[in-house]
């Protein structure tokens, strides 16, 4: 994959930034908050990755949360919230 070229895989990860991240390196990439992005491949504590718009890079795992745990843990929130 090259930096503007990137594909749909069925083994891609859909991932949530829940912190901004701003790629220094010409192979990270930059996230925004609230940003989805798919993760590729996991190296240490790095996704391997490409973002809506196609671009591709490493992002720290630190700085996004998966979908459907981002989704869980709202709807728990929402579940299990109470005033007494």
């Amino acid at each position: 994959m090259s930096s503007n070229d990137a594909s749909s895989s069925s083994s891609t990860v859909e991932l949530l930034a829940t912190f901004d991240f701003e790629g220094v390196e010409r192979t990270e990439l930059s996230l925004e908050k609230g940003e989805r992005v798919h993760g590729v491949e996991l190296r240490g504590m790095w996704w391997w990755g490409y973002n809506d718009k196609g671009v591709v890079g490493e992002f720290p795992v630190t700085h996004v949360q998966a979908v459907e745990a981002a989704l869980a843990e709202a709807a728990g929130c929402l579940l299990y919230t109470s005033d007494a």
